[in-house]
């Protein structure tokens, strides 16, 4: 997630959930915000 996403989530679950909420409410995927790594593979 970007640093902007991640700002922009923060400021949307404190206007809309309790604050302590917040930190479990963060972890999770809404909109597709958070997407899984992908392992680096080096090329041969």
């Amino acid at each position: 997630m970007t640093p902007e996403t991640s700002y922009i989530k923060l400021l949307w679950l404190l206007s809309n959930y309790k604050k302590k909420d917040v930190n479990s409410l963060f972890l999770q995927n809404f909109r597709g915000e958070l997407t899984e790594r992908m392992p680096y593979l080096s090329e041969l």
